[in-house]
């Protein structure tokens, strides 16, 4: 009984110590199982984890290049030139939404710093997504640090460019603006947008849950802008802004403009035009007047009228089909076609020389001039002039005007031409034909860059470029001087100066309906010139559309040629030649 009892103890302690056993032996099971799992997660998952926190926070950022600078020439500045387009650094807010747990309470925290309405914050960042556009741009300094200063998670500040322009209306025809992309628009701006943006860099970086940058990788520095340096002479500019805001005022014009090269080189040292606008808030006149952003130095065209005369005098007397003394009896019209052609106020001049046809501005006389050379013969001679073509400036806006294809020419065509109606020119074409007559026939390319420097210093400078000779150096000379005797002893006396002589032509054209004929009520005046006649430093058109005061260009632009040629010479400090 004795044993038998000590047997059974025994084997009950075998079993409890043999489950005890099974379960140490479970658990080190499942920690083994656990273990593997943990390691796979862990361990071998490892490479798969990094790659996913580096596909959220490792970034490429575009590293933007600064835009290059414009000047104009000044000789009253330091080293000649004065800034017209500059950039200033301003900042932009951005708001990562997805990192932002209490937005109602961001929103007004940035409506109250920014000075926007909250409702408008807000209504961009409710929603969940890694990325929104700006909720504020061109932000100042101390704004931008206000910002920095409330911590705000989610919240990110940028530097940006913006563009100003210190002059602000004087020279936008000429400039034009940037937009908001900083692109450029209009005018230099707009031609030269590729030399002034230069070339984005690129960085890797890493960002932090704020999407600051917080370490950089690879890096490919930015290619900054070239800077411009213009031919555009900011004082005269500023002057024949002045006078043509005058002009347009006092004869009660609609607009206008003036044009001043130099015959010699193709620089163009002013180009004023009104209406213009503010390059700095270009988006105000966007909403009402974006047809202000045009030049119409280089854009528009209009039918010149007798300011084409000259033009075509010469072509006859380059042939050696008339000269100045030639002289022969005019009535007081003429029908061709059908068509009958008078002279302003139906006036008879009967006999004249060639020279005086210029001094009476004689319509009828002119037809007589131009029936001495074919058709072929006057296409040529204008073609060479540059009607029908660009000028090549280098502007936006560049517009060839209007010359019928000689295919098309008929007997009335090639009579009205002779005197201005049937072609049409911008005014820069017409200033760059008299520039070359004034330059003894040789037409000069005309430019408003001198020259550009590139962000490592290299410069390229644009020299004056010969398009071709026009005419010959004797027929420029003796159409000179026909056109001084025009402002001495002609309609023109307004536009003389003493002590000086003025080669000139006065223009009354009348403007074309959309119905082939003309606005019998309205003109477009203009003055045409180059001075000192003897040796030409500039050539000049000033252009008034729809003047009410006078009828005639003789009495509304002569007045105000003659005070800004003036003014010019004695800026030259040209000493008086008579």
């Amino acid at each position: 009984m004795y044993n038998a009892g000590r047997s059974t103890k025994n084997y009950k302690q075998d079993s409890e110590d043999k489950r005890i056993s099974f379960l140490i032996a479970g658990i080190f099971v499942l920690i083994i199982i656990y273990t593997c799992q943990f390691f796979s997660k862990s361990i071998l998952d490892h490479a798969s984890c990094i790659a996913q926190a580096q596909d959220q926070y490792i970034v490429e950022e575009e590293l933007p290049s600064t835009r290059g600078l414009i000047y104009a020439s000044d000789k009253y500045s330091t080293n000649n030139y004065f800034p017209i387009a500059l950039n200033e650094d301003t900042y932009q807010v951005s708001v990562v939404p997805k990192n932002v747990k209490d937005k109602d309470k961001l929103a007004q925290t940035l409506a109250d710093i920014l000075k926007i309405d909250k409702k408008e914050i807000f209504d961009q960042i409710n929603n969940d997504k890694p990325y929104i556009p700006p909720i504020a741009k061109k932000q100042s300094k101390e704004t931008a640090n206000a910002v920095l200063d409330a911590d705000l998670i989610g919240v990110i500040v940028k530097a940006e460019q913006s563009r100003i322009y210190p002059e602000d209306n004087l020279v936008s025809k000429i400039t034009g603006f940037v937009d908001a992309g900083m692109t450029g628009r209009y005018g230099i701006e707009g031609y030269y947008n590729k030399e002034l943006t230069g070339i984005g860099g690129e960085i890797t970086a890493e960002k932090d849950i704020l999407g600051r940058l917080i370490s950089v990788g690879n890096k490919t520095e930015a290619q900054n802008g070239a800077d411009l340096y213009l031919t555009i002479d900011r004082n005269i500019q500023y002057t024949a802004v002045e006078y043509l805001k005058k002009a347009i005022d006092e004869m009660q014009a609609e607009r206008g403009s003036i044009t001043i090269v130099e015959p010699k080189t193709g620089r163009v040292i002013a180009m004023a035009s009104i209406p213009d606008y503010d390059p700095n808030t270009y988006y105000k006149t966007a909403q009402e007047h974006d047809d202000y952003f045009t030049n119409t130095v280089v854009s528009n065209v209009w039918e010149p009228g007798s300011i084409m005369k000259p033009i075509v005098m010469s072509m006859a007397m380059d042939q050696g089909k008339i000269e100045p003394d030639t002289t022969d009896d005019f009535g007081g019209s003429v029908t061709i076609q059908g068509f009958t052609i008078k002279n302003a106020m139906n006036r008879t001049f009967g006999k004249e020389t060639m020279t005086k046809v210029l001094e009476n501005s004689d319509n009828i006389a002119m037809t007589w001039v131009a029936d001495k050379m074919s058709d072929e013969e006057m296409y040529n001679y204008f073609t060479n002039y540059g009607f029908g073509n660009i000028t090549n400036i280098d502007l936006e806006g560049d517009t060839s005007g209007y010359l019928l294809p000689l295919d098309n020419w008929n007997k009335i065509s090639h009579a009205t031409m002779s005197f201005g109606q049937g072609i049409s020119a911008t005014p820069l074409q017409m200033v760059t034909a008299y520039a070359a007559i004034a330059n003894g026939g040789k037409m000069m390319k005309p430019y408003v860059v001198d020259k550009i420097i590139k962000a490592d210093g290299e410069q390229l400078v644009n020299e004056p470029s010969e398009v071709k000779q026009v005419i010959k150096p004797e027929t420029a000379k003796k159409v000179t001087d026909m056109l001084v005797s025009v402002v001495d002893n002609g309609y023109d006396l307004q536009g003389k100066v003493n002590g000086y002589k003025i080669a000139g032509k006065t223009g009354t054209a009348q403007i074309a309906d959309d119905k082939g004929g003309y606005d019998e009520n309205n003109y477009i005046h203009s003055f045409a010139g180059y001075f000192p006649a003897d040796d030409p430093k500039y050539a000049m058109l000033i252009v008034l559309e729809k003047p009410k005061k006078y009828n005639f260009a003789s009495s509304t632009c002569a007045p105000y040629f003659s005070k800004l040629a003036q003014w010019l010479l004695n800026y030259s400090e040209t000493k008086p030649t008579i």
